[in-house]
């Protein structure tokens, strides 16, 4: 009886909460029921939203198939050769930054106006820099023309393998990989960091690079192309890493494996292709400069630091009322004021050829002395820069300042040559190439007549890491 009388007083307390009345406090059977609606309702909740989800993807989806869809219409007045076809609509990113957060949070602009297409003339052809007078304007031809190998691009496998499609390293805005053309030769694929923009800009200094190594492939001392596309390349393959890690090396062992010798011929290669940047030309008269020389630009091809990386370089001017060439201003960031040469801290016209000469002597500098500029204790960057702009240069180690040796002389005298304080009195780099060479020829008693000179360099050590944070602490010294 007792078991019975509980079991209908439990009841009826489920009923009168059910209903409000009484005041009565909800018993466990209540709470449990209550808890059980609260999950299902989450659950539903839940499918709705996954359902949004999966029509959101498969809109995208939908849209952006559209845009690989051959064109339907034979709509003449879109078949220029120069053009993109036209398709019913092109899924564009409109500059913004690529990187996956920026991606996950934002949605691609879609475009079906035809103004908002880009013809290949508007994003492959116009390379020139703009003159900084109107009555400036391009030296040659040739400045305002480009060349792209798209179709040489496209036959490359790169499908990824054990022995191809190997990750090197990144730079600054574009990352290396090795790649084995179809007869085995190593070659190297650049391509541009996915995190960073692809703007009409960058594909303008892409096509700037790509024609001026077209035009320097007479040079031994500057890297090879196999032709670009876009923001892509297909390089010289570098089996010994940049300058920097020669340099980076020495300094990590504490000693330099080099001869003195050996010094001096990388020197000659280094002031070399800086001559033949500027004086390929029938005239000699520089057309083309790099501006942004440093360690990093020169690559290791059996036995010659090769130049390249011309994405920053200038295209000359000529007035053409005078015929003279015309001066320019250099863009550059200023955390790297150290490196420039001291005219350019002025912000204002330079002879942008001489800016070149006096920057090849720093990566000279390093060659030599395995220093980075003015690494001297207490000295800042800042500090550093002061020091440059009223002539001062950076100081030779103590071993090489007393060298006997007829090379590290010859070396010491071509770097101060770069580095002459007065840009009308400061050599070009052929001359100094040339001194160079003339020295070297005293020394090892022969002629070298022809051909590239080459250097013993060892090879990188076993396991070596590719980084650049030695060099760039070189800019956040402090007093």
């Amino acid at each position: 009886m007792i078991r019975r009388s509980n079991v209908t007083n439990r009841s009826t307390n489920e009923s009168t909460n059910a209903n409000g009345v009484g005041g009565t406090t909800m018993t466990r059977p209540s709470k449990i029921k209550k808890t059980i609606e609260a999950k299902k309702q989450k659950v539903s909740g839940e499918k709705v939203n996954n359902c949004i989800m999966l029509l959101f993807v498969v809109f995208i989806f939908f849209i952006t198939s559209r845009s690989h869809l051959p064109q339907q219409q034979n709509d003449n007045k879109h078949n220029h050769p120069n053009s993109f076809v036209r398709v019913p609509s092109v899924v564009l990113y409109n500059s913004m930054s690529n990187n996956a957060r920026a991606l996950r949070g934002s949605l691609p602009r879609i475009y079906e106006d035809e103004k908002d297409t880009v013809g290949l003339n508007q994003l492959l052809l116009n390379t020139q820099d703009p003159p900084d007078e109107s009555t400036c304007q391009p030296m040659h031809e040739w400045q305002t023309q480009n060349f792209p190998q798209c179709i040489r691009m496209h036959e490359v496998d790169m499908m990824p393998r054990p022995d191809s499609l190997i990750f090197i390293n990144c730079g600054g805005d574009r990352c290396a990989w090795l790649l084995l053309d179809s007869d085995g030769t190593k070659i190297t694929l650049k391509t541009r960091k996915y995190r960073k923009d692809f703007t009409k800009g960058f594909y303008d200094a892409a096509a700037k690079d790509g024609l001026v190594m077209e035009r320097l492939t007479k040079s031994p001392y500057v890297a090879g192309t196999y032709g670009y596309c876009g923001l892509s390349q297909l390089v010289e393959y570098s089996e010994g890493g940049n300058l920097h890690d020669l340099i980076k090396t020495s300094r990590m062992h504490d000693q330099d494996p080099q001869t003195p010798i050996d010094r001096l011929k990388v020197g000659i290669q280094v002031a070399t292709a800086v001559a033949d940047l500027h004086s390929f030309e029938e005239d000699g008269i520089p057309s083309i400069t790099h501006n942004d020389l440093c360690c990093h630009q020169f690559i290791l091809v059996d036995g010659i630091y090769k130049l390249n990386d011309f994405h920053l370089g200038q295209f000359l001017h000529k007035d053409k009322n005078t015929n003279q060439v015309c001066q320019s201003r250099t863009n550059y960031n200023p955390r790297y004021t150290l490196l420039r040469a001291p005219e350019e801290q002025t912000r204002q016209n330079v002879v942008v050829e001489k800016a070149d000469d006096f920057m090849m002597g720093n990566v000279m500098y390093y060659v030599l002395a395995k220093k980075w500029l003015f690494e001297i204790p207490g000295y800042s960057a800042a500090r550093a820069v002061r020091h440059l702009h009223r002539g001062e240069r950076s100081p030779f180690p103590d071993h090489i300042l007393n060298s006997k040796d007829p090379a590290d002389i010859a070396f010491m005298k071509g770097i101060e040559m770069s580095w002459t304080h007065e840009v009308e009195k400061r050599p070009s780099a052929r001359e100094i190439s040339d001194y160079l060479i003339a020295e070297l020829e005293k020394i090892e008693g022969k002629k070298y007549s022809g051909g590239a000179i080459r250097a013993s360099i060892a090879p990188l050590p076993e396991g070596y890491r590719y980084s650049d944070s030695d060099y760039e602490d070189n800019f956040d010294r402090e007093d």
